[in-house]
């Protein structure tokens, strides 16, 4: 990746950075740190062994290559693209193709095309088994309420179809459909002749994320399972914090916390940097487990300054994670 392209993206993510504090409020993030104590460094700390997870996840993908980046390159992509996703306002996709520049100087354009978009579909599953799991144990926790059951039980059925439309993308192909239904959409049909131009580009990465699923199985499911981890750890960040203010939870109900906020933000991804949205559905959710409403509002507070410096950190190493130290790896320009 070229000096210039890593410093508009380190530029772009320190005024996007700076904006964020403007908004939280440095007096507002001050006294939370204080307030959160030690849990604070516990929960940056633990969404290391997060990013850690999903850096594993698409070194499994990867290692199907010929040559592959050396882990310790791939986590430092993976924290660099999710805080430049986190930083882009809507969709969230901002570093997708900067994981795909980082990956190509190993795997050539299209084979890191082919690799991201096969972890970004992997990733969206093993979110779906969070949301999933979480709406089942609170079938169980929440009230037994007609209302309160019918909306899990339709939530349940929703992320199911999603799981469903996934899955059915890293078998048969998902590029080439996408390409099919923007012809046919009025909105979007005039982006049509400009995607048609890299059609065949396209269909090589369906392509290669078809052969995956049929060479290496074991090694999807591996990748997958690694990734839940993940998530799994992840929502440890609201046991620590709960425990820190003398609020003692159990890991059930920390995980329900963390994957109904995680389906709650999905749903809100039209909203810029989760600005309230977070913040509500903490509270009710807090408010259906048991728990005091405004210790979510509190547990919110808490959680940003977790992102805020994981993304100083990713935004940092985009340097790191945007260049390559020594020449172009041996069959690189071939998959270009």
């Amino acid at each position: 990746m070229s000096f210039r392209v890593r410093a508009l993206l380190f530029l772009a993510g320190a005024v996007a950075f700076f904006v964020m504090v403007l908004q939280a409020g440095p007096r507002t993030i001050a006294a939370s740190v204080v307030a959160a104590g030690w849990s604070l460094a516990a929960v940056i700390a633990l969404y290391g062994v997060v990013q850690l997870c999903y850096a594993a996840a698409w070194q499994t993908v990867m290692g199907a290559e010929p040559v592959h980046p050396p882990f310790l390159r791939t986590y430092v992509v993976t924290v660099s693209t999710l805080a430049l996703n986190f930083i882009t306002p809507f969709l969230q996709a901002g570093g997708e193709p900067f994981r795909i520049a980082s990956a190509a100087a190993w795997l050539g354009r299209r084979r890191a095309a082919g690799s991201v978009m096969l972890y970004t579909m992997l990733h969206a599953l093993s979110s779906l088994l969070l949301w999933l799991s979480a709406l089942g144990v609170a079938l169980f926790i929440f009230p037994h309420r007609p209302l309160v059951m019918a909306t899990i039980g339709a939530l349940m059925l929703g992320v199911l179809v999603l799981g469903a439309a996934v899955f059915s993308g890293h078998h048969g192909g998902v590029l080439g459909r996408v390409l099919g239904l923007v012809a046919r959409l009025p909105l979007v049909r005039r982006l049509s002749p400009r995607l048609e131009r890299h059609r065949e580009s396209l269909e090589d990465v369906d392509r290669q994320i078809m052969a995956f699923h049929r060479r290496a199985p074991g090694r999807f499911l591996a990748a997958l399972l690694v990734d839940f981890l993940g998530r799994v750890i992840g929502v440890g960040e609201f046991w620590l914090i709960c425990h820190a203010i003398g609020v003692p939870v159990t890991f059930v109900q920390s995980y329900l916390i963390g994957g109904l906020l995680a389906l709650a933000i999905n749903a809100s991804f039209f909203v810029p940097f989760e600005l309230g949205s977070r913040e509500t559905a903490l509270y009710f959710i807090y408010h259906f487990t048991g728990l005091a409403p405004e210790l979510g509002v509190a547990t919110s507070v808490v959680t940003r300054v977790r992102e805020l410096a994981w993304v100083a950190i990713g935004v940092g190493l985009v340097w790191a994670a945007g260049r390559r130290d020594t020449g172009s790896p041996p069959g690189a320009t071939a998959a270009r």
